[in-house]
């Protein structure tokens, strides 16, 4: 009869005894795979934090052109989808656009999130994909997270990079399943096929893709069929492998030859574009994955990230070639080379369209799209070169990954973005203290500078349009309060009185010294939007500009610190015949105790017709409005 006291221990310790032999079975250190985690946490939450803190909300060029589904001129339709924007039919990212843009009240930063998951998704796979081709976490397996969430993407910087962030997700998960398994059964082949019609719906860079994918798998499928005719010998093969490639290659080109139809080109596609700068702007774009901050160590650091990724591809070539078709490696190595060749294609095409010579903005345009070739130099060594000299590789390039991601931390720290927000929360008070909307597309650049005056319109009303629904952040004042202050200044400054009217207020001043000034005090803290004077120099003397001159004034306000020259506007206006002018400064700032505008120190007199201050309608400023004269 056994012990029950020895039963019970074993009872006890089985659990335990079975844990440690499966973690001994696993033989997969901890301390690299927490390593790797731990740094793309930190990697996914520091970029969210940054999006979210200091990215830009307000749309900017091509922003406007998806905004019409949401201020109500269009309504979301396939047509609407399909439509071309430039070069490209945006299906997919107008569809992502769309639904963020309702959610959020068309807060841009949605868009910069949506890229921030599609990259981070990207870089968990990828981290996933080398784990299961070498069968273990590396520490250099952080490479992924390093290269793929840095500040310098383009796509955390503009939010109408979800074209490109979309097409290079679609894309790398395309690589990753072709890596994750060396049998493909129907349903991968399926899930394949839907990937890259879904990678031709994100504009021209992904239809490049899917129809160089395409017509390569095309190529290696009549290879098989009638060079080596190995469909005899495996039925199986052809019915779950060659059969469905081919029907997924000839949708795929069929489905580019609908994207062409009612398709405009613009003239910049036939022009001549010498040989030397294409092969120029290739090799950058080889390298764009390292951001605009590289930009500056020029070809010290573009040629061996070049070298390192050529050489990459080539050994991706090279074991595709020694393969024998009747391997099941064959049809990984067929994707592998297909997925590699066009993403050189879409590299040589690009800079055949881009005529411009290589710059530090293409350098943070096509970053994100040059990703999954960063991708595929860390994996094809896993892949197809010996342990020893993969895990040298690999190392280097994860050193490399290191000085990149250093080289963006400081765009971080609070001081280096503080001026970004400022500029923020000056555009938030600009549109609710009613600033037009032409004005704010001017003062924060939203536009192209090549934009034509017809596309400025449009930006213009859709932005009004923004601010009368009232979404988001995207606000009006309920109407303004135009106050006229009394002629006479409250204090004035090398000037005195020369005449008075009958009510006592000066009308005429003299001017006595080079630095005139006229102040007035408001009954208390305003905002104030615009200040309208009105003048006229009466007096004709040799002094005095010609009638078609013009005269500058400036105006300073005082919110608690005292007149400044950092809170003060210049305006510039004529004269009309009579020696009178109007100038209107727009001013846009809250809780403002006194106003002073300084005037030209010739000619000898200056008459102040009327002082008049626009005050916007505004929750709090309901109740102070009522105390002004």
């Amino acid at each position: 009869m056994e012990n029950p006291a020895h039963v019970m221990r074993l009872t006890l310790t089985q659990p335990l005894m079975n844990i440690k032999s499966w973690v001994l079975r696993q033989r997969r250190p901890i301390a690299p795979a927490m390593f790797v985690w731990l740094l793309w946490v930190f990697c996914v939450a520091m970029l969210s934090v940054s999006v979210v803190r200091y990215g830009v909300w307000y749309p900017r060029q091509d922003d406007w052109y998806v905004l019409d589904v949401i201020t109500g001129e269009q309504r979301l339709s396939l047509a609407k989808l399909w439509s071309q924007h430039n070069d490209h039919r945006i299906v997919l990212p107008r569809l992502v656009f769309y639904v963020l843009y309702a959610l959020s009240g068309a807060d841009m930063r949605s868009a910069m999130l949506f890229n921030v998951v599609c990259l981070a998704v990207v870089s968990a796979g990828m981290i996933l994909v080398a784990r299961r081709i070498r069968g273990r976490s590396a520490y250099t397996d952080a490479f992924f997270s390093l290269v793929s969430l840095h500040q310098g993407l383009g796509a955390f910087q503009w939010s109408f990079h979800v074209q490109f962030s979309l097409s290079t997700t679609i894309f790398s998960l395309l690589l990753i399943l072709s890596l994750w398994q060396t049998h493909f059964s129907l349903r991968s082949n399926l899930v394949f096929g839907f990937g890259l019609f879904a990678l031709a719906l994100c504009g021209a860079n992904g239809l490049v893709l899917s129809i160089g994918v395409a017509l390569i798998l095309l190529l290696g499928i009549l290879y098989v069929l009638f060079v080596q005719r190995a469909y005899e010998v495996n039925r199986l093969a052809f019915s779950q492998r060659i059969a469905p490639m081919a029907v997924i290659s000839v949708t795929t080109l069929a489905l580019a030859g609908l994207y062409l139809i009612d398709y405009r080109f613009r003239d910049a596609s036939f022009q001549q574009v010498p040989l030397s700068v294409m092969v120029i702007n290739t090799v950058h774009l080889l390298a764009a994955f390292t951001g605009a901050a590289t930009f500056p160590f020029g070809w010290s650091l573009t040629v061996p990230v070049v070298v390192l990724v050529l050489s990459s591809v080539g050994l991706v070539v090279a074991n595709f070639i020694k393969t024998s078709v009747h391997h099941d490696h064959w049809y990984r190595n067929l994707r592998l080379v297909a997925l590699v060749l066009a993403l050189l294609a879409a590299f040589v095409l690009i800079s055949r369209a881009r005529a411009n010579e290589w710059s530090i903005d293409m350098a943070g345009h096509y970053s994100v799209f040059s990703l999954p070739i960063a991708f595929i130099s860390y994996l094809a060594w896993q892949v197809c070169a010996s342990r020893q000299l993969a895990r040298l590789l690999q190392t280097i390039l994860f050193t490399g990954a290191c000085f990149i991601y250093g080289l963006y931390l400081p765009a971080f720290a609070e001081h280096y973005r503080k001026p970004l927000l400022d500029a923020h929360n000056k555009l938030e008070r600009l549109l609710r203290l009613g600033a037009p909307s032409e004005f704010i597309l001017n003062q924060y650049a939203m536009y192209d500078p090549h934009a034509t005056s017809q596309e400025i319109a449009m930006m213009t009303r859709r932005l009004d349009l923004l601010r009368e629904q009232r979404i988001g952040k995207y606000q009006k004042p309920y109407g303004f309060d135009e106050f006229v202050l009394p002629v006479t200044p409250t204090a004035v400054y090398q000037v005195e009185p020369a005449d008075t009217s009958f009510d006592g207020d000066v009308q005429l001043w003299r001017i006595m010294g080079e630095d005139p000034q006229f102040e007035y005090s408001l009954p208390s803290n305003l905002p104030i939007s615009t200040v309208h004077i009105k003048f006229r120099y009466p007096e004709i003397s040799s002094k005095l500009p010609r009638v078609s001159d013009s005269v500058s004034f400036q105006l300073f306000w005082d919110t608690g610190r005292g007149f400044s020259e950092a809170e003060s506007t210049v305006n510039t206006v004529p004269l009309d015949g009579e020696g009178r002018g109007e100038v209107v400064f727009y001013v846009f700032i809250e809780d403002i105790r006194r106003i002073r505008f300084d005037t030209p120190a010739y000619p000898d007199s200056i008459q102040i017709e009327e002082v008049k201050v626009s005050v916007p309608l505004l929750d709090s400023a309901k109740r102070q409005t009522s105390a002004l004269p």
